[in-house]
């Protein structure tokens, strides 16, 4: 994971709250459409009455601003989930320079995306909590808040091809007979076309774009949701887009993890769960394109008792261009989709047949083409050599007319069609998209296995009933404080000798819990800093130290977890640094509808939090710590031996 260092500016106090025992529940995004020096200087200023906590600049440099401790004053009063709450008091924010839409490049999206993962986890918060803000419009007298996802952030990409230095001829250049590299920038600019018709800018760095164009899925029909889905029951939420061929997710941000819609569906698809959701949610976002441009009318969603989509979906149709209607003429039922336009004669009844298998002298030819046009907006020209060319390469349903392009100074005429673009140079040869070769960074890109859906297998050793009786009861303990400082004190008052101040904080959580366990704690640890972190109310305790060797050992990455397993924080070398952090992993458990495996608590938090080690190790659970570690207490590592 790329590092990210968070720069210090502080803003006056006047520019933030005490947050008064609220907590975070949200992270909310701001756009700056100023400059980063003048708005950072303006946020810092002696006087200023308003700041966010972080500030990220275009360049993807992060400036802290305000403590997350306290409530920065960035956003005031907003209506949230149907109440009308100081936002300021239960939220974190950040300012992006430029706006959120667009003008993000890919430094900012990668600082900010690190930023976020280890502010979720640090306030233990779901990918839900991130939302936008935006300023109270057409004399509404609140400011809106709207959960929202930013893009992934890039991978890493090889350069663009370099135009040739002496770039043939128009014809020849199209031709590709000699110029690999002028084939691939001709693949870009298509690929650019193709998407602008419906789903936005491509990026070939996204793992959505380069799974549909490494395996074909056509042309999107909508951009990717930044509003993630939620099935119902289902305690996760997937990011999403359509594609003529098929629509693909993935949880949360596990962007490299796609899954396939048409790899979910069976003979039907359930009412419920994930597929569901996807072919619902596909309907929806590919026909509110279409009817921003097109005025519709019939049914505009899925049904699954009907005929047209049911077909659709056995045979891979994807989402529909068109609503279902019955024809002007009411000669016929229709739903144009991407792959193909489904009819009946309304004089059958019911039936399904499909344009791409009906013969050009059939009466309906004609007809129902020209309703496939007229679901873009365009008119049917059965003369048009590119619609010749589709309609007998079954290339599914037009997205636009043709359309002239330039490609290095040499005008090409394309159409965009769902399956491919097809285009023609000034010779008038109509040629296909799919047909040039693919850049590396496509033909080698592979989506990685889907792991979040089940939780882990236990280490060897920890089947049921196999976890050692002194580990179950660190395990029971650790679990069983999550909630509240205040409520665990009441209901164990023996633990107020760990924590005498009514504040569990991290190491008073793993002392209590190997108390529970019997383990005999060692000596006070060294600190090199000096501040006095020596004892077991201090994270650095639980480094690896002289004072503990053969009590305590640190563990190898390819090492198995065991429950009981210490993670600590830091920010510098701990030959010269302390451990700032710990918590404690108690294998995979089940809170709040999701899988967890680590307990959490923090100096000043009133609670204790379930979080997940992965997001631990990678993100260092805060902005602050640099590294973690792993520790193991050596005698609980024995009951597993």
């Amino acid at each position: 994971m790329t590092e990210f260092e968070v720069h210090k500016r502080a803003a006056p106090a006047s520019a933030s709250a005490p947050r008064r025992d609220h907590n975070v529940q949200l992270i909310v995004l701001h756009s700056d459409l100023g400059s980063a020096p003048d708005s950072i200087a303006a946020f810092s200023a002696p006087r200023s009455a308003s700041a966010p906590h972080y500030y990220v600049d275009a360049n993807g440099q992060i400036t802290q601003l305000v403590s997350e401790k306290r409530a920065a004053r960035h956003s005031g009063s907003a209506r949230w989930e149907k109440r009308t709450r100081n936002i300021d008091l239960i939220s974190v924010g950040i300012m992006l320079e430029h706006r959120l839409d667009g003008g993000a490049g890919s430094a900012q999206l990668a600082a900010l995306q690190w930023l976020l993962d280890a502010l979720l986890v640090y306030f233990a918060l779901d990918e839900d909590a991130v939302v936008r803000w935006q300023p109270a419009i057409g004399g509404q007298p609140l400011a809106a808040l709207s959960r929202y996802f930013p893009p992934q952030p890039p991978a890493p990409a090889p350069a663009r091809p370099t135009r040739a230095a002496t770039r043939a001829a128009g014809a020849a250049t199209l031709g590709l007979e000699d110029d690999p590299l002028a084939a691939q920038r001709l693949w870009l600019r298509l690929q650019d076309l193709t998407h602008k018709q419906r789903g936005g800018a491509f990026h070939i760095d996204w793992s959505f774009h380069l799974h549909a164009a490494k395996f074909d899925l056509g042309a999107p029909l909508a951009p990717s949701d930044p509003t993630q889905i939620q099935p119902a029951g289902d305690p996760r939420s997937y990011g999403y887009q359509p594609f003529a061929r098929d629509t693909i997710c993935n949880e949360g941000r596990n962007w490299d993890q796609i899954q396939s819609l048409n790899s979910l569906l069976g003979a039907s698809v359930a009412p419920t769960g994930l597929a569901r959701a996807l072919v619902d949610a596909s309907y929806r976002s590919s026909l509110a394109v279409s009817e921003s441009r097109v005025a519709m009318r019939g049914n505009n969603t899925f049904q699954p008792g009907w005929k047209f989509h049911q077909v659709a979906l056995q045979e891979h149709l994807g989402a529909p261009i068109s609503r279902n209607y019955a024809t002007a003429d009411g000669l016929y039922a229709v739903q144009v989709f991407a792959g193909d336009t489904l009819y009946t004669p309304r004089a059958e009844g019911s039936g399904c047949r499909r344009l791409g298998q009906t013969a050009p002298g059939d009466p309906a030819y004609a007809p129902i083409w020209a309703e496939t046009y007229a679901a873009i907006g365009a008119a049917y020209n059965p003369s048009s050599p590119h619609q010749q060319f589709a309609a007998a390469n079954k290339l599914g349903a037009p997205l636009g007319p043709v359309t002239r392009a330039d490609f290095e100074g040499t005008p090409i005429d394309i159409q965009i069609f769902a399956l491919d673009t097809i285009y023609a140079g000034p010779d008038g040869q109509i040629k296909r998209l799919s047909a040039l070769p693919k850049p590396d960074i496509v033909s080698t890109w592979q989506p990685a296995p889907v792991t979040s859906n089940q939780p882990p297998p236990p280490p060897p050793g920890q089947g049921a009933g196999q976890v050692p009786e002194r580990v179950r009861r660190l395990i029971n303990r650790a679990i069983g404080l999550l909630g509240s400082d205040g409520d665990d004190l009441a209901k164990f008052p023996e633990l107020r000798k760990f924590a005498p101040d009514g504040d569990i904080v991290c190491a008073d959580l793993v002392t209590i819990c190997l108390n529970e366990a019997g383990v005999r704690l060692w000596s006070n640890v060294s600190d090199p800093t000096g501040t006095g972190r020596t004892g077991p109310r201090a994270a650095n305790y639980y480094r690896p130290d002289a004072a503990n060797q053969g009590a305590l050992r640190q563990v190898g990455d390819a090492e198995p977890w065991l429950p009981g397993d210490i993670l600590i924080y830091g920010k510098g070398d701990l030959s010269v640094d302390r451990a700032y952090h710990v918590n404690l992993y108690v294998a995979p458990f089940t809170y709040n509808g999701r899988t967890r495996d680590v307990v959490n608590s923090s100096l000043g938090d009133p609670r204790v939090l379930a979080l997940n080690k992965d997001d631990c190790m990678r993100t260092h659970c805060s902005p602050d710590y640099r590294w973690t570690k792993r520790v193991r207490v050596v005698e609980l590592e024995r009951e597993f031996t």
